[in-house]
């Protein structure tokens, strides 16, 4: 829904984007509950999610959230304290969308050290 909205809503001073995560059925629940309070404790803030893959240990959650960003400070700022909510109870970095530059900082807590090394070993 938000790359249809996200030009128009601009233009409004409201910012519209998601974050995904994968969740196992066990945290599913708390994964939810727990960024929804992150995402709803901003005022005026709209947050809507759905889950659109499932597998036998679980499925993912797509938090699609709008609102206005005073600048991009406060965007990133907002944006890192939903990743850093889903990573701290149980949900992954991310699901399909793949790991870049704006989730690379939350990789070595969720795979860790060891892990990050090989990944490391395995791109030279």
């Amino acid at each position: 829904m938000d790359p249809y909205l996200r030009e128009d809503l601009h233009d409004y001073g409201i910012i519209t984007d998601t974050l995904e995560t994968s969740v196992t059925w066990e945290s599913l629940h708390h994964v939810h509950e727990a960024v929804r309070s992150v995402i709803k404790k901003r005022p005026e803030t709209v947050c809507m999610t759905h889950s659109s893959h499932f597998y036998p240990q679980g499925t993912n959650l797509y938090f699609i959230f709008m609102f206005k960003a005073r600048d991009v400070k406060d965007y990133i700022e907002f944006q890192d304290s939903v990743i850093d909510a889903i990573v701290k109870n149980g949900g992954s970095p991310s699901h399909h969308h793949g790991v870049g530059k704006m989730i690379a900082p939350w990789m070595e807590e969720y795979i860790g050290h060891e892990g990050m090394n090989l990944l490391r070993a395995i791109k030279k």
